[in-house]
């Protein structure tokens, strides 16, 4: 009989394998950090600047790549916002496999790594007026990947620009939380710039946690920006593996994978 695990990977495969895509790394041709192509550098431009900012995550893993205009950027729009109660319901459903799927086969890739298990998982809500809890948020708190407290608040008392990286974009609740030593683990929908997502790394730092990693469900990519159009020809042909380790590109680094 399959394991929980086996018919997961069968139901997202059968479900979505054929327009999810794995992501690239390969030096000069994607970013070091998040994975979008470059163009011979080591990282893109956005993490490239950032870079200089003290504090920022340890590393950055994306579970897959969601292209604009096609269907795997339409699941990672729609879950959130379609109309239909139906439609966000099914692209939510491979939301929750993929995410499931990148944290029981590749956290404990995420953490040889870094070099220490991961102690806390925080989910990112939105940070743009949604009300009430942002659906990826919901997500990750039904499949218990994350606890209901203590949790990251977006401020809202303040402005911040589109692509500022600043501690000060959320604050914790209970603000008194310490996570001295720890290695803490932020799950996102979306990477785009990575604004949000390393502002709470920074603010995570400032509560004392040691190594903070990122997994993120999706990196977008504009297929009309540079060359991202002939990377997604040349790159992106191949049907989804959740075996495919987003952490190294190929094979995993943990013991016994």
């Amino acid at each position: 009989m399959a394991s929980p695990i086996e018919q997961q990977t069968r139901r997202l495969v059968v479900a979505a394998g054929g327009y999810l895509r794995n992501i690239i790394r390969e030096s000069g041709i994607t970013c070091a950090t998040c994975t979008t192509p470059v163009d011979g550098y080591t990282r893109c431009w956005r993490c490239n600047n950032d870079a200089a900012i003290p504090g920022l995550a340890d590393i950055v893993v994306p579970l897959t790549y969601a292209i604009a205009h096609t269907q795997s950027g339409q699941v990672m729009r729609q879950y959130k916002d379609d109309a239909s109660q139906q439609v966000r319901a099914a692209h939510t459903a491979v939301i929750r496999r993929l995410l499931y799927l990148g944290i029981v086969k590749h956290e404990q890739c995420i953490e040889q790594i870094v070099g220490k298990p991961v102690g806390r998982r925080f989910a990112i809500p939105s940070s743009t007026g949604r009300a009430g809890v942002h659906p990826f948020v919901t997500l990750a708190r039904d499949m218990n990947a994350v606890d209901e407290d203590p949790q990251l608040i977006p401020r809202t008392d303040t402005s911040f620009g589109e692509r500022e990286v600043t501690a000060a974009r959320f604050t914790l609740s209970p603000t008194s939380i310490r996570l001295d030593g720890q290695h803490v683990m932020i799950l996102d929908d979306t990477w785009t710039t990575g604004s949000r997502t390393q502002s709470a790394a920074l603010l995570l730092r400032q509560h004392g946690a040691a190594h903070v990693s990122i997994m993120a469900v999706s990196r977008w990519i504009e297929p009309g920006f540079g060359d991202n159009k002939t990377f997604i020809r040349q790159r992106l042909g191949n049907d989804f593996n959740p075996d495919h380790c987003p952490v190294t590109g190929s094979t995993c680094p943990a013991p016994g994978r």
